[in-house]
């Protein structure tokens, strides 16, 4: 999780991907593809892939949908997603009841 969530985005700075990476996946993909050059195992290399899958399936590059998503990537991706909130909003106590609103199925 560590790893994962350190180099979650490290994709966007890949300016072009490799032929082997998946263009579907985007960063995402291009992310595995950094934690395989620095490496780090398969596990973080999957994890980092789905961090763009949605609960609902209609995420990237595989459309994976509900328990098969990794719970690593939704925890990354439900972080991600708060810190996107929160750098949004006037106050901590603002962005703490935006969250407090939302169903967890909205995260991802």
């Amino acid at each position: 999780m560590l790893y994962a969530g350190l180099l979650h985005d490290a994709g966007v700075a890949v300016a072009e991907l490799p032929a082997n990476v998946d263009g579907n996946g985007g960063h995402a993909s291009a992310g595995a593809w950094v934690a395989s050059h620095f490496g780090l195992d398969t596990q973080v290399q999957h994890t980092l892939a789905s961090t763009h899958e949605h609960w609902d399936g209609g995420g990237r590059p595989h459309g994976t949908a509900g328990e098969d998503v990794a719970v690593e990537a939704r925890v990354i991706n439900a972080a991600h997603w708060a810190s996107d909130i929160a750098e949004g909003s006037e106050s901590p106590l603002c962005s703490r009841a935006a969250l407090q609103k939302l169903h967890p199925r909205d995260v991802t």
